[in-house]
């Protein structure tokens, strides 16, 4: 392009001016006159465009008075109130709707008045805000309240901008819309008093579609159910309320109410947590508005409390009817209403008879005025009186009742009646006489047993505590009665213990008390009785006990030992009284039986000495203070030694040597015995194994306790030590049992002895002629030896008595088959006297003392040598 030739533009903008009566000549003369020819060519196209535009603009007109016909139809017709506001909040136009709402209350015309005449100060600040501002274009709303003549009503306003038809327009405009809420708070409040009034009902009020859906619950819907709120119950179907039985029991009875189409009053039941609850419930069928049954209704009442109840009531009539008790209701004033049949059973009268009657004619005139006063003030006071009673029946017996009155009263607290319940405690009152007197007195002897002495003691202490009073407690203890048993049987023993009651009962006083404590143990509580007094008494008691006893045609002797033991003076408590009684009589009986001994301190000495030894005992075997020595046994025959005794000495660090005597009764008082007897056949066996290598024969002999002996696992115990000890053959340890250990349990001695001997040890019978053996027994124990107790051999040579029982024991022993072996012996004439008469062994200081084991090998080595 030239510079004398202009573009379309500069063209086209030249022609707009010319168009716009704006022309500007200045540069026209410049023009050629082919630019002239563009120019009118231009400004003919751009008449055109106009022309077009025109067009369009008219066609748009049309649309927008088309649309506003339609917007203000629809404006007009909206069925609710509605305003057009501009941006201040002036209403540029309303609908007939906004008429009716604002003018029926106000005579004020709406139009180019402010909306914020209407609204609270803060409803006003809110649509002021959203008025102006720019960034929101979207439709809002919120909860007002309009204020018409002071009359608050609830709207619902919602508010939207309408966009301007030519953007560049700054003034806009909105829409506002009003919901009065007036009738949709009022149904919202009477829904609330309408659930106020289910959820505060006493009853359960519910309603269940057709398909089992909960569609209307109370609070009390939702306590049954264990759930919060009705809300919580609503929508939930029974299956999810309760367990499938149930929901299955009552949704078949919703389908009924349904067929039927008519209410229905039952009783329904359903279980929650194990516990069952009862129900009577009124169903109902509800209509929808095509008179269709849409759902169930229901109004329950709970009835569990009253079904129990009623349970109760129903087991209270056949408790009364058929019960074992007594049972009679009396008025206020005290008269009979009503018996059951137990009760005309017990007391032989029948109802009729009884009627309006005072129990007081079943009266057994056993009981004082100030029984019933007692009775009747109980009564009154506390409402009930329980305790035994003496009544009559109509045969006249008089009998014993444990009798329970209680008063029954209304909710009011007023008296309505009496009930009465009772059962006939004769049978009872005999049992405990007879339980009375098994407990607090001997089966055998019918005197008194431990636990009524200890009470009748504990009593007469208490009264010492009230007024100084001194009394005594004696101890006996029958001497050689085991052997009576042994001998001659527990029937003979039981009608001699009948006997020995029998004569002491004749030298006491009546206020005096004699109690077996067992087995052939007696006590004797004597109040206020002296000391000289006592030991007197008891001298006597030792001479009568003594005298002979014939019983079926047998002549018994026995003795007695008794101790003495004084209150205050010695004890005072029961316990040690007793004890220090059982101490005197030890000591009487240690000092040769038969005789009385009152106690002494120096007795709680030697108990304590005794304590003593019994703690150091348990520590003796870890702390090495026990040794073994050795006798050796003497073969008269073989004129050699053959074998040897075991022997344990005890060397205490204070204490110094503690004799056997003293600590073997101690250690056989409790299980120690049994640890120290495992010593002594382990150092014993030990000994005998080192010493059989050189003297193959050698016997050993070891004493065994009773209290191991009848252990069930004795046997087991001796297979045991010898199997550590395989050199030695069984036949090598031969076991000393005592007289006594034999005779006290025979049978299970015997079972004992046998075992012992197919295990192939050899027995021995220690101081035998010391106690009653039985030849019975004697004869079918698998003994191997009679051994002669060390007191018979003492005297031979001075007591021909005490030589005679030495032959008869040798000869007794080679009559059965046993040999014999003499203890004790200590001199020529005793050891040719045995050897005289056929003793087999002999043991004894004449021979040899007890040996250490060094020396005992050195014996043995002399020997062979």
């Amino acid at each position: 392009m030239t510079m004398n030739t202009l573009d379309k533009d500069t063209l086209r903008q030249r022609a707009k001016q010319l168009l716009e009566d704006r022309p500007d000549f200045t540069d026209i003369e410049r023009l050629s006159q082919a630019n002239m020819s563009a120019l009118v060519e231009e400004m003919q196209v751009y008449l055109a465009e106009l022309e077009v535009q025109n067009q369009q603009l008219q066609d748009t007109q049309l649309k927008l008075d088309h649309q506003q016909v339609q917007y203000k139809k629809l404006f007009e017709h909206l069925p609710i109130p509605a305003l057009l506001l501009d941006q201040a909040g002036i209403i540029l136009d309303n609908n007939h709707q906004a008429e009716l709402f604002f003018t029926h209350r106000t005579t004020r015309h709406l139009s180019h008045h402010s909306i914020f005449r209407f609204l609270s100060k803060n409803n006003s600040q809110w649509l002021f805000n959203r008025l102006n501002d720019r960034e929101n274009q979207e439709a809002l709303s919120a909860d007002f309240e309009c204020e018409i003549q002071a009359q608050r009503i609830p709207v619902k306003v919602s508010i939207m901008p309408i966009k301007p038809v030519i953007d560049q327009l700054d003034e806009r405009q909105f829409i506002i819309t009003i919901m009065d809420l007036t009738a949709q708070y009022q149904r919202q409040k009477d829904w609330h008093m309408f659930q106020g009034i289910l959820d505060h009902s006493s009853v359960m009020i519910y309603a269940f579609d057709s398909d089992g859906k909960c569609l209307l619950a109370n609070q009390k819907v939702a306590n049954m159910y264990g759930l919060a709120t009705p809300s919580d119950v609503i929508g939930q179907t029974r299956e999810q309320l309760m367990s499938l039985q149930d929901s299955n029991r009552h949704f078949q009875n919703d389908i009924e109410v349904i067929r039927s189409q008519k209410p229905l009053q039952l009783r329904e039941d359903m279980v929650r947590d194990g516990k069952i609850f009862y129900f009577l419930t009124d169903k109902f069928p509800l209509f929808d508005s095509n008179n269709q049954v849409f759902a169930v209704g229901g109004i329950t009442y709970d009835i569990t409390e009253q079904t129990e109840h009623e349970k109760q009531l129903t087991i209270s009539n056949e408790i009364f009817k058929k019960g074992q008790d007594g049972i009679m209701i009396c008025d206020p004033d005290g008269c009979i209403l009503s018996v059951n049949k137990s009760f005309e059973h017990i007391t032989g009268y029948t109802e009729q008879e009884c009627w309006k009657k005072n129990p007081r004619f079943l009266a057994s005139g056993r009981h004082s005025v100030e029984f019933y006063k007692t009775f009747w003030d109980n009564l009154l006071r506390f409402g009930h009186w329980r305790g035994e009673i003496w009544n009559k029946r109509k045969s006249g017996e008089i009998y014993p009742q444990e009798l329970s009155i209680s008063a029954i009263k209304d909710t009011q607290g007023n008296l309505i009646n009496y009930l009465g319940v009772f059962n006939d405690i004769t049978a009872k009152k005999q049992a405990e006489d007879e339980i009375l007197h098994l407990a607090f007195y001997d089966g055998l002897t019918g005197v008194a047993n431990r636990l009524l002495l200890r009470e009748r003691t504990e009593q007469l202490i208490s009264e010492a505590s009230r007024e100084p009073i001194a009394f005594s407690l004696m101890f006996i203890d029958l001497d050689h009665f085991k052997e009576v048993n042994d001998v001659h049987g527990h029937d003979m023993g039981d009608l001699l213990l009948k006997q020995v009651t029998q004569r002491i009962n004749q030298l006491i006083r009546p206020q005096d008390t004699l109690a077996r404590l067992g087995g052939d143990e007696f006590a004797i509580l004597f109040p206020r009785l002296n000391p000289f007094n006592s030991l007197d008494l008891g001298e006597r008691l030792v001479t009568t006990l003594a005298e002979p006893y014939l019983i079926q045609d047998a002549n018994l002797h026995i003795s007695a030992s008794i101790g003495i033991a004084l209150f205050p003076d010695d004890a005072q408590d029961y316990n040690t009284l007793l004890k220090h009684a059982d101490l005197a009589m030890y000591h009487a009986k240690q000092s040769g039986r038969n005789s009385v001994y009152v106690f002494k301190n120096e007795l709680e000495t030697q108990l304590t000495r005794t304590v003593n030894i019994e703690t150091e005992l348990r520590y003796a075997i870890e702390r090495n203070e026990f040794v073994l020595v050795f006798q050796p046994q003497y073969a008269l025959e073989q004129n050699q030694f053959t074998g040897f005794e075991a022997l344990i000495r005890w060397q205490h660090p204070e204490m110094g040597t503690v004799s056997p005597e003293v600590f073997i009764p101690v250690a056989e008082r409790s299980d120690f015995i049994i640890d120290l007897t495992d010593w002594v056949l382990s150092q014993a066996l030990t000994t005998l194994q080192t010493l059989s290598g050189e003297h193959p024969n050698l016997t050993l002999s070891v004493n065994i306790s009773a209290r191991e002996l009848i252990r069930s696992d004795f046997v087991e115990r001796i297979r045991q030590h010898l199997s550590k000890h395989p050199t030695i053959n069984a036949c090598q340890l031969e076991l000393e049992i005592t007289e006594r250990i034999a005779m006290e349990q025979p049978q299970k001695a015997l079972m004992i002895f046998q075992s012992l001997r197919r295990l192939g040890v050899s027995l021995a019978l220690d101081d035998f002629g010391t106690g009653y053996s039985s030849l019975s027994y004697l004869k079918r124990y698998p003994l191997n030896t009679l051994k002669i107790d060390k007191t018979f051999v003492d005297e031979i040579g001075i007591d021909e008595e005490d030589e005679a029982v030495c032959k008869a024991i040798i000869s007794l022993a080679k009559a059965i088959g046993y040999q014999t072996i003499a203890e004790g012996v200590e001199n020529q004439q005793q050891a040719e006297f045995l050897r005289t008469h056929g003793c087999d062994f002999i043991q004894g200081y004449y021979y040899a003392k007890p040996l250490k084991s060094d020396a005992l090998t050195a014996l043995f080595a002399n020997q062979t040598a």
